[in-house]
């Protein structure tokens, strides 16, 4: 009976010597996940807002394309006046 209690005691001094470690690990643990947590959601913002630049980039893109078009037409025009003004001078 007496070796009984020894063992338990024994076990339950191990055992509460154990339990503060393994709290201040399981603490560390859940402040880095919090951590983590905040990273991914800065991550995840961050995301979102390249999507949104891209949109935008794709819509300068498409004026820039839209400008392109608008100066060849004009440089045509421009082109088929300098001939028949040309040809008027003739």
């Amino acid at each position: 009976m007496k070796k009984t209690i020894i063992s338990l005691l024994v076990w339950g001094t191990l055992f509460s010597g154990m339990a503060a470690p393994l709290a201040a690990d399981e603490a560390s643990l859940q402040e880095k996940r919090g951590q983590l947590e905040e990273k991914q959601a800065e991550i995840t913002r961050m995301q979102e807002e390249n999507a949104g630049l891209k949109a935008k980039i794709k819509e300068y893109e498409d004026k820039v394309a839209e400008y392109e078009q608008q100066i060849k037409k004009l440089d045509e025009e421009l082109e088929n006046f300098r001939q028949q003004l040309a040809a008027k001078q003739q």
